[in-house]
């Protein structure tokens, strides 16, 4: 049985060493709803640790990030910008790290928001992982929150994306789920949202395999999400099953319109066998 409990940093005991990298990708955007697709190979002789995402695009835009090595994508949904971007003063900051494995590709499919002209460059932002001959021994990465293990599991950065919006003019309690994948449960440690920042309605959430809210009552979105550049930090990860739900109340009592994605950030976790 799976309980709730904060994850454990560690130091690294993986006998490679680091150093800081970054991958750039253009996203020259001229048009508004434009798609941009960029692929870039990882370096043959090294892994890559992904820490931070910083993007200069001037507007927001949404994205998917894929894993060429496995084909898989990083979110379930494209995130948008402003929930999993940051500058480099304020960088979004993984709550768990991702690894790429060398000589394989990274993919990013960006589609552009409203704005007709909104070039900027996305830049993952990591450590190069270099095997550490054992004369030199191993430097420890001093990021504790990427660098992350628990005794019984073990599992990679993910993203679950839901797209939230209301109707003008009218009260609304807008009630929706996210299904969590059957290979894997899921523990959450960020909650941020793309909803514009003057748009303040109450929010509730329910882990659907227990039943249990996450709030006594509805909260104010502003109380419980962040953006990239500020995630909300939950004080202490939680644990959603395989296969269960994260269901989703949004309540308008005054029917100011609102529309955006709620982006529940943390990792994929599989117990050690």
């Amino acid at each position: 049985m799976i309980t709730d409990r904060i994850s454990q940093p560690a130091v690294s005991r993986r006998g490679v060493y680091a150093v800081p990298y970054s991958y750039e990708f253009p996203l020259p955007f001229t048009q508004a709803g434009e798609t941009i697709t960029v692929t870039m190979k990882i370096i043959s002789e090294q892994d890559f640790e992904l820490y931070q995402i910083v993007a200069d695009n001037s507007d927001q835009f949404f994205f998917n990030i894929v894993d060429g090595s496995t084909n898989s994508s990083l979110f379930d949904n494209p995130g948008s910008s402003l929930a999993l971007t940051g500058t480099a003063q304020r960088p979004f900051t993984l709550p768990v790290s991702y690894i790429f494995a060398r000589n394989r590709s990274i993919t990013i499919t960006a589609t552009n928001g409203t704005t007709d002209d909104n070039p900027g460059t996305i830049s993952l932002k990591g450590a190069t992982l270099f095997d550490a001959p054992a004369a030199q021994g191993t430097t420890v990465r001093s990021n504790p929150r990427a660098d992350w293990t628990r005794r019984d599991m073990e599992g990679s950065f993910f993203v679950y994306v839901k797209e939230i919006n209301s109707i003008a003019g009218v009260p609304n309690s807008i009630q929706d789920s996210v299904t969590i994948f059957s290979n894997s449960d899921f523990e959450l440690f960020y909650l941020n949202s793309s909803h514009d920042e003057t748009v303040n309605f109450n929010l509730q959430l329910v882990d659907g395999s227990s039943g249990l809210r996450m709030f006594d009552n509805p909260t104010p979105l502003r109380n419980t999400a962040g953006i990239g550049q500020r995630p909300y930090v939950f004080p202490v990860s939680r644990v959603f099953r395989a296969s269960g739900n994260i269901n989703i109340n949004a309540i308008d009592a005054i029917g100011i319109p609102f529309a955006g994605k709620l982006h529940f950030i943390g990792a994929n976790i599989r117990r050690i066998q």
